[in-house]
């Protein structure tokens, strides 16, 4: 019989998953800046539509489904491209998988329908 062995990576290691790194973390400055501005241009569409302040309640009661809501655009990306581009459509889906990113939404959404409702 063959031994089996197991190996552990090293805390040093910079590959180590021990080192706080995240496994969605983004890929740099000028992404997390992209991200940044489309989730504002996202928020102040809705706005626009008059619709911040339903899709503010509606994201923060959703809020611990966003990953499985994400994997639903990933599925229904094809569907939802006749009505919105695609690449949108993975972009959203691709920034829901991180919790992070949805709040940074619901902050601008609750900026923005703050910023419409002042006289």
């Amino acid at each position: 019989m063959s031994r089996l062995t197991v190996t552990r990576p090293d805390p040093g290691d910079a590959r180590s998953p021990d080192r706080g790194e995240r496994a969605f973390a983004s890929g740099g400055d000028g992404t997390a800046a992209a991200d940044d501005r489309y989730l504002r241009s996202l928020a102040a569409s809705l706005r626009d539509r008059r619709l911040g302040a339903a899709a503010l309640l509606w994201l923060a009661s959703l809020r611990p489904l966003s990953f499985v809501g994400s994997q639903l655009l990933h599925v229904a990306a094809p569907l939802l491209d006749v009505v919105w581009p695609g690449a949108e459509v993975s972009r959203l889906a691709r920034l829901l998988e991180r919790r992070e990113s949805l709040d940074r939404l619901l902050d601008a959404l609750e900026r923005d329908t703050r910023g419409a409702a002042a006289p």
